[in-house]
C-alpha cells in the first residue's frame, strides 16, 4: 500500500508540474505571472502536506463564498481537476462517473485525504454525481452539509427556498466551527469578494495591446481564473492581479482564429484541451464554464444594508450566475455566451464535453439555433481526463483551424 501510496503522489506531482512547466514557458516572461503559478502550486502541492486541516471543504464552486469568507476559517474548495486524483475513486463509483466527480472524490479518499477528517463537507448537489459523492461521504461518517439546489431559476419561489438553505448553510458553520458571523464581517466579505471580481474582469477585458508589454496566454488566463479559488487572502490576489495588468496586454494573435472555450469545467491541473487548443494554432479568447462565469458575480453598497439583504442579495445573484447544466434551463451560461458572439471578438466556438456530463450535449443542442443565427461554428470536443486521444483531438482541431482561417463559412449546421 505504501507503494502505491508513493507512486501515485510521485504521478500527480509530476502531472501538476507538467501543467506549470507549460504554463510557466508561455507565461514566464511576465514576472507577475509567477505569483499566480505559486498559488496553484501551493494549492495543488504543498497543501497536500497534513499540517493544511480546513475545517470546511466546498465540493465545487456552487456557493456564495463571501458567507465562507466571512467567518475567518480556513477553508478549501475541491474543484476536481486531476487525472491520477480519479485512481482513487475507481472502487467508489461506476467509470462512467464523470472526471470532476471522480478527481473530487478521489482526493478525499487519497492518504492525503485524512487531514479532511474533522472538516465539514459543504455540497450543493446540482448533479446525481454530486448526490453520489454525498451519500458516499454520509455512509463513511463524514460531517456533511447539502444544499438542494433549486431545478428552475425561473420560478420565483427558487430565490426564497434558495435563500434558506444558505442560511442554515451558515448555521451549521457556525455550530461546526463555533463562530459567530454579523453583518460587519459579511459586508466586508462581499466588498472583497466583488473588488476581486471586478478586478478580474477587468483584466480579461482588456483589448488593447501597447507597444513593448508582454501577454498572456488564454491557458495562462484560465490557471489565473482557477487561483481565484486557490488563494487564501483574496485582498493580496486583487492586488497582485493589479501589478500583473501594468505589466501585460493581451496577446496579439495575428492570423489564429479566436475561440471561445465553454460547457465542461476546465480545472488545473488538467489543462489537456487548452493546450491542445493552441498548439493547434487557434487562441483562447475566453472560457466560460460553471466556475468561469460565477466570478462575474458583482453586489452593490444597497444590497447590503442588513444581514437578511445581503443573505437574499447572494441567494439572488448566485442562482442568476450559476451556470450548471444540470438546471433545467441554462440561462446564465446562454447569456454569457451570447454577450461573447455579440462582442465579434471570436471566429468560433469550441463546446467541451467530458465523458459523463452529458448534459452538456443538451445545452450545445439548446444553443445550436443562436450560433447558426450568427454563423458561429462549433467544434464538439468530447474527451475525458486520459491522453489517449491526443493526437486524435490535434489532428481535428487542426481541422477546425483551417475551417476558420478561410473566413468563408457555408450555410446550414456549423458544428463539427
Amino acid at each position: 500500500m505504501k507503494d502505491k501510496h508513493e507512486h501515485y503522489r510521485e504521478l500527480y506531482k509530476e502531472e501538476v508540474l507538467s501543467a506549470l512547466n507549460r504554463l510557466w514557458k508561455d507565461n514566464g516572461s511576465v514576472k507577475g505571472f509567477r505569483y499566480f503559478a505559486d498559488t496553484a502550486y501551493r494549492y495543488s502541492i504543498l497543501g497536500s502536506s497534513d499540517e493544511v486541516q480546513p475545517e470546511v471543504l466546498v465540493l465545487g464552486p456552487g456557493i456564495p463564498e463571501a458567507l465562507l469568507r466571512a467567518f475567518h476559517i480556513p477553508y478549501r474548495y475541491l474543484l476536481g481537476g486531476s487525472h491520477t486524483m480519479t485512481a482513487w475513486s475507481d472502487e467508489l463509483v461506476p467509470r462512467d462517473t464523470d472526471p470532476v466527480s471522480r478527481s473530487i472524490l478521489g482526493s478525499i479518499f487519497a492518504p492525503e485525504g485524512a487531514r479532511f477528517a474533522g472538516s465539514l463537507f459543504i455540497i450543493p448537489v446540482n448533479s446525481d454525481s454530486m448526490r453520489k459523492i454525498a451519500y458516499l461521504l454520509k455512509e463513511e461518517g463524514r460531517k456533511i452539509f447539502t444544499l438542494d439546489v433549486p431545478p428552475d431559476h425561473a420560478d420565483p419561489r427558487s430565490i426564497a427556498m434558495w435563500e434558506k438553505q444558505l442560511i442554515r448553510m451558515m448555521e451549521a458553520v457556525s455550530e461546526h466551527t463555533r463562530r459567530r458571523i454579523s453583518h460587519r464581517k459579511i459586508r466586508n466579505a462581499v466588498r472583497c469578494v466583488s473588488l476581486a471580481r471586478h478586478q478580474l474582469r477587468e483584466f480579461l477585458c482588456e483589448e488593447n495591446l501597447t507597444n513593448g508589454r508582454h501577454a498572456i496566454t488564454g491557458s495562462g488566463k484560465l490557471l489565473i481564473q482557477n487561483s481565484y479559488y486557490f488563494a487564501d487572502d483574496l485582498d493580496n490576489w486583487g492586488k497582485q492581479l493589479q501589478i500583473l495588468r501594468q505589466e501585460t496586454g493581451n496577446r496579439q494573435t495575428g492570423d489564429r482564429p479566436r475561440i471561445l472555450l465553454t460547457g465542461s469545467p476546465i480545472y488545473f491541473p488538467n489543462y489537456k484541451i487548452p493546450f491542445l487548443i493552441e498548439d493547434a494554432g487557434l487562441s483562447i479568447r475566453s472560457c466560460l464554464d460553471l466556475s468561469t462565469i460565477r466570478q462575474e458575480e458583482l453586489m452593490s453598497a444597497k444590497s447590503l444594508r442588513t444581514t437578511a439583504q445581503a443573505v437574499h442579495a447572494l441567494a439572488a445573484s448566485s442562482l442568476a450566475h450559476d451556470a450548471s447544466a444540470a438546471y433545467t434551463c441554462n440561462d446564465a451560461l446562454r447569456a454569457a455566451i451570447y454577450r461573447e458572439i455579440r462582442s465579434g471578438h471570436i471566429d468560433g466556438i469550441i463546446f467541451h464535453i467530458l465523458k459523463g456530463q452529458i448534459e452538456y450535449d443538451f445545452e450545445m443542442t439548446r444553443m445550436e439555433e443562436m450560433f447558426e443565427y450568427y454563423d458561429i461554428p462549433v467544434f464538439r470536443l468530447e474527451t475525458d481526463y486520459q491522453d489517449h486521444d491526443i493526437e486524435q483531438l490535434r489532428i481535428r482541431l487542426e481541422a477546425f483551424r483551417e475551417m476558420l482561417s478561410q473566413a468563408r463559412y457555408s450555410s446550414g449546421s456549423n458544428a463539427v
